[in-house]
């Protein structure tokens, strides 16, 4: 499907933006693949506070189907929001944004990323939410990075 997107799209693009695909859909598949994996390691983290939250009270019987629809959601959610760098550093090479509105911006991407984590997670733990943000304020903070590495050369 990306052969048949890429041959679609390739006549309409520049020598110079031709140079950007790879690069692009390289760390795309690294950042989804990333947050996936991300994912897969703190989904326990998660689940343990939610079973010893019940403090012996209650006895908890996960249903499997339950648990892999959440597992799923949560890489999926882990995986698109790892993508956020590549989002970022395209609105850099269109104009839209440079390193230094995003520097000026930090408090309030701070604030939004903090939000959208504790809005786009499913489940009532606190710690999904947070290991979901703190990997995305350091990938906000690596793409500013890169666009400054970018427009330096």
């Amino acid at each position: 499907m990306l052969w048949q997107v890429w041959n679609f799209v390739s006549p309409g693009l520049r020598p110079k933006e031709r140079k950007f695909v790879g690069p692009f859909i390289a760390s795309a598949l690294l950042l989804f693949a990333g947050g996936a994996a991300f994912a897969y390691f703190v989904m326990p983290i998660g689940l343990s506070f939610l079973t010893n939250f019940l403090n012996g009270h209650a006895v908890y019987f996960p249903d499997i189907n339950s648990y892999i629809g959440f597992f799923l959601i949560i890489v999926f959610i882990f995986g698109i929001t790892f993508e956020m760098p590549i989002v970022i550093v395209l609105l850099g090479l269109l104009g839209f944004v440079s390193s230094r509105k995003l520097k000026g911006w930090r408090k309030i991407a701070y604030i939004a990323i903090i939000i959208v984590s504790l809005v786009i997670t499913p489940g009532a733990d606190p710690f999904t939410p947070t290991l979901l943000a703190i990997p995305l304020l350091l990938l906000y903070e690596a793409s500013i990075i890169v666009l400054q590495r970018i427009f330096r050369r």
